[in-house]
């Protein structure tokens, strides 16, 4: 997922146009642009779990006063698993400072969790590689509906009152980021 703003920036000597974050593998590309500037030194990237708490990742330098439209890009490149909030605090020469926008992008990196056996007869079975969030099972049947919802907290889900068939699973997060999905086989 990616989130892409379009705005026009004028606090600061600097016309923020576009600012940009897409996921690639394990890293996310940051790109943004700029109509003109002036007397501005450098780009700060920051970056939040929350949307809320941002905290410092790097830097980019201002390639000088133009009034030219001028491309800039940044590679998080150890980005926090599920949802990642970027925005770009621009300070100029004389220490003053302001901010873009916030946008977003998603990443998923395999999340170390196994769920199985598959098919299941009474016990499923899910391990994790770590603990370092409340997780939520979903399960679904063909239809979409849902017919259990289980907080994770021991290492199995009873599915002995299903009945057999074919079912969609998802794994989620506190913040309700998928982290695992799949389909389920029941049997007797």
């Amino acid at each position: 997922q990616s989130n892409a703003s379009e705005f026009s920036f004028t606090a600061l000597p600097v016309e923020l146009i576009t600012f940009n974050a897409s996921p690639t593998r394990s890293k996310i590309n940051l790109d943004w642009s700029t109509a003109s500037q002036e007397n501005s030194e450098y780009f700060a990237i920051e970056r939040s779990k929350d949307g809320r708490s941002f905290i410092e990742i790097g830097y980019v330098d201002v390639t000088g006063d133009t009034q030219l439209h001028t491309d800039y890009s940044f590679v998080d490149d150890q980005p926090f698993d599920g949802i990642n909030y970027y925005r770009l605090r621009i300070v100029d020469f004389d220490k003053r400072e302001a901010f873009s926008k916030v946008v977003s992008a998603s990443l998923f990196q395999d999340a170390g969790i196994s769920v199985y056996p598959n098919p299941v007869h009474d016990e499923l079975y899910i391990s994790m590689k770590s603990k370092k969030h409340d997780l939520t099972f979903f399960l679904y049947d063909l239809t979409g509906r849902v017919v259990l919802t289980e907080k994770i907290k021991s290492t199995s889900i009873s599915l002995n009152k299903l009945n057999q068939g074919s079912y969609f699973f998802l794994i989620k997060d506190d913040l309700g980021v998928i982290v695992k999905n799949g389909r389920l086989i029941k049997q007797r």
